[in-house]
């Protein structure tokens, strides 16, 4: 993906305008062949907390759409749940996420009291059976083709003839989920699709009015740089003219004075708005170019023995502890945007808070409680869309977010 012209200071001023005012907020939609849309009515669980969802999915520039999305709401033991997947790989990208989808609807549906009982160790449990699934999704979409496939070494091959030779299938995805049963919020993700928490005031944990839920596992932190490099893969900078991904240079460096790894000050391109360096880990086999821009994921079965592994991070707060952390009278609203790259992209996370905590918004959510939240996400993913042609023109990601208002 080539350079983009950065989001500036300046967009936030023009923000209001494409904000949730009553009068002109369904005006800004894109267009009905290329966003897809779910209206999500408000929910109150016997707790003290009501909720609204807004979901809304973009293809981008893209000729389809890898990503998928869910929202579950269970009123009976006061819990919701929202999970956005990001899939990848041209071929089988699409079929793994929708697939893990369908996977984590089941599993959520059928095991409340293993969830209730320790939503921790469920979730760590889900997202591994889900890897694991990948290779039935997979091979459940292979044998509805004329192509031979079989498993090896945890690994799935097709061939489309018997005279030809056997190749990896590639394909994976993200999968980033909130989970809030009474008053405990738990999230957990393998990949770059974030959650962001906004509110109109500070927040307890680092002072911003905005804060990442989910967790970061950039392939420069070291921590995931160093699992991956003992296990024989290679993190690099992306370049994008290098014949082969082998010949990009190295994010870190072994350094013999501090004898220790030292991460290098410089990439070849920014990935995002946000500044950050396009990265990427590679199988270390030279005639094997499997490459993968994450350090964590669901399926790409091929790099799991290079150190891309499928466990979650996984982050609880108090809800109770966010609330009552301000006196502000507007401060009993709260809203988690959980969103896939194509969306983070083109925003730093002050300006989506900023945008999705403006008073037209929560206007909007206080004046149509049934489908306020849908009105804001559809405005900031029209937003969205215009960021996205202006930075990426036709290679814009596809691009997925669900807004969760959270009113005391």
């Amino acid at each position: 993906m080539s350079c983009f012209i950065q989001e500036t200071e300046s967009t936030s001023a023009t923000i209001a305008e494409s904000t949730c005012a009553a009068a002109t907020i369904a005006e800004s939609t894109c267009a009905a062949a290329t966003i897809a849309e779910s209206t999500c009515a408000a929910i109150t669980t016997e707790s003290k907390y009501k909720f609204q969802f807004g979901e809304v999915t973009d293809i981008g520039g893209s000729r389809k759409n890898q990503d998928a999305y869910f929202t579950l709401k269970f009123p009976e033991i006061e819990t919701v749940m929202t999970c956005v997947l990001d899939g990848h790989g041209s071929e089988y990208g699409e079929h793994i996420a929708e697939g893990t989808k369908k996977f984590m609807i089941e599993q959520f549906s059928i095991n409340q009291d293993r969830l209730l009982a320790n939503p921790e160790e469920f979730l760590l449990r889900l997202f591994d059976e889900a890897n694991e699934n990948c290779k039935q999704i997979l091979m459940e979409v292979l044998s509805r083709s004329s192509i031979q496939f079989k498993e090896e070494d945890g690994i799935i091959y097709s061939r489309k003839y018997n005279t030809s030779q056997w190749s990896k299938v590639r394909g994976g995805t993200t999968c980033s989920i909130v989970v809030i049963i009474k008053n405990k919020l738990y999230t957990a993700n393998v990949g770059d699709s974030k959650a962001l928490l906004c509110s109109t005031h500070l927040l307890p944990f680092g002072g911003y009015c905005e804060m990442e839920i989910t967790s970061d596992q950039s392939l420069e932190k070291y921590d995931e740089f160093k699992r991956i490099h003992d296990c024989g893969g290679l993190v690099v900078f992306d370049k994008p003219d290098a014949l082969t991904k082998h010949e990009c240079p190295p994010v870190y460096e072994y350094c013999d004075e501090y004898d220790d790894f030292i991460k290098s000050e410089k990439g070849i391109y920014y990935k995002n708005v946000s500044k950050e360096w396009a990265t990427i880990v590679v199988n270390p086999n030279v005639d094997e170019n499997d490459a993968l821009a994450m350090s964590r994921s669901l399926g790409d079965l091929s790099l799991k023995r290079y150190g891309v592994i499928a466990t979650p991070s996984i982050n609880s707060f108090n809800l109770d502890e966010i609330f009552n952390s301000s006196e502000e009278s507007e401060s009993d609203t709260i809203c988690i945007v959980l969103a896939s790259d194509g969306v983070w992209d083109n925003w730093i996370d002050k300006n989506i808070g900023k945008f999705v905590m403006d008073k037209s918004c929560l206007n909007a959510i206080v004046d149509k409680p049934e489908n306020g939240a849908q009105l804001v996400a559809k405005s900031l993913m029209a937003r969205n869309d215009m960021f996205g042609q202006k930075n990426f023109g036709s290679s814009r990601d596809n691009a997925t977010c669900i807004v969760t208002y959270i009113t005391k």
